[in-house]
């Protein structure tokens, strides 16, 4: 595990590590007086806190503390059969989640499991870790809070996964069975669960971050197959693997959503919103459309990244990705010497001229041409091509396809 503080010129102010066999940070909170508290957990093994003097705990959740100027200042064991899973701010204080299998503590509040397999925890401490609350979120198999987020009302969103049943606070949910089952919920600022959300998908599912709006609700995002359900309302999509934004008002009601696909089961994505603009990031590998672009990887089933800005969200099934039968830009031969025949996507087989660019490995424009034709598959010949990887786009100026193309 390394930590660093990058300087506004992009410089690197300092740098930390921490060595083992496993040790993962999982979140970074900046206090109010500038020091750097570090949570995570250890899997297997020790971890070496390296310092002054260097710090060795043992499995389970840990926090690591450092100065503004990077001094390891102290690190201790959180929970000795857990993991922490999130930490976030919250004033002078701070929130901390996650799972543990037996009897434990965490800064003195009891942790007495529910589960088979596992249960989860929401703890609130003050800046002096001094805890104000605990919540224990039970279940007769397996439970786990995997994410918390501070809403703007001075609430938390907290989030998480479960098998056979889970109850936060009062409340609770029954797995739906063959599916994957996860839950949102609302806490109030004083450990009171307000409300309690079922999310569940068929096939793979993942909830990969909540993030607060201004008006007391939150934002949710990762990704899903086949189909989305939160609540009462549900998403469909009629490919598989994509990546989803959700929004749920103050009351947990899901009033809006978009997705987009296909993208590959991992958590290199990240959500950002700022007023109603929603920028989102992440992979994709097979054919994506994004609003009115369509996007190919460079090499089939190997991911490229993208990111992307929508402006807010529709209401649930708003934005989507393409439809089934639709296909994108399909190039014939491919591999070729220079000359091919392009199979139109559907949405511009009524249109009589377009514009084709062919770009780079490094995406340098190398070659542009207007299209006029009266076939459905026009051909193009670009005799000067060198051998290798290029894109090829078409576009009628109002939205664009692309396709890759190998030159032998």
């Amino acid at each position: 595990m390394f930590i660093a503080a990058v300087a506004s010129d992009g410089e690197i102010a300092w740098a930390q590590r921490a060595t083992g066999q496993n040790v993962l940070a999982v979140s970074v909170v900046v206090g109010q007086d500038g020091r750097i508290h570090v949570f995570g957990f250890i899997e297997v093994g020790q971890g070496v806190f390296h310092g002054a003097s260097n710090i060795v705990l043992g499995p389970g959740g840990f926090h690591a503390v450092y100065s503004g100027l990077g001094v390891l200042e102290e690190a201790e064991s959180l929970t000795l059969t857990g993991e922490v899973l999130s930490a976030v701010a919250d004033g002078a204080g701070m929130v901390v989640s996650g799972v543990f299998q037996g009897s434990d503590t965490i800064w003195g509040f009891p942790l007495e499991p529910t589960g088979v397999v596992s249960t989860g925890f929401l703890c609130k401490v003050d800046a002096q870790q001094a805890v104000d609350w605990g919540l224990i979120i039970g279940s007769s198999m397996y439970a786990a809070v995997a994410d918390c987020a501070v809403l703007s009302d001075g609430d938390y969103a907290i989030s998480g996964y479960f098998e056979e049943d889970v109850q936060v606070g009062s409340l609770s949910l029954t797995a739906v069975v063959n599916a994957v089952n996860r839950f949102v919920a609302r806490v109030s600022s004083s450990g009171e669960v307000l409300w309690l959300k079922h999310a569940t998908s068929p096939e793979m599912f993942s909830i990969l971050s909540l993030l607060s709006d201004t008006e007391g609700g939150l934002y949710m995002h990762g990704y899903f197959s086949g189909q989305l359900s939160i609540g009462g309302a549900s998403l469909s999509s009629p490919v598989s693997r994509e990546t989803y934004v959700a929004h749920l008002n103050e009351s947990g009601q899901w009033d809006g959503a978009l997705h987009v696909g296909r993208v590959p089961p991992s958590a290199y994505s990240g959500l950002y919103v700022q007023g109603n603009d929603i920028y989102l990031s992440g992979a994709f590998d097979s054919t994506m459309v994004i609003g009115d672009e369509t996007y190919q990887p460079l090499v089939m089933d190997w991911p490229d990244l993208f990111v992307a800005k929508f402006n807010g969200l529709g209401p649930v099934g708003g934005i989507s990705s393409m439809a089934a039968e639709e296909h994108g830009l399909l190039i014939h031969a491919n591999p070729n010497r220079g000359s091919f025949r392009l199979r139109l996507p559907s949405a511009f087989r009524s249109e009589s001229e377009l514009r084709l660019r062919v770009f780079d490995a490094l995406g340098i424009q190398l070659h542009e041409e207007v299209l006029r034709f009266d076939e459905e598959r026009p051909g193009v010949n670009i005799p000067t091509a060198a051998p290798g990887l290029y894109m090829v786009t078409v576009s009628n100026g109002k939205r664009t396809y692309s396709g890759n193309m190998v030159v032998e």
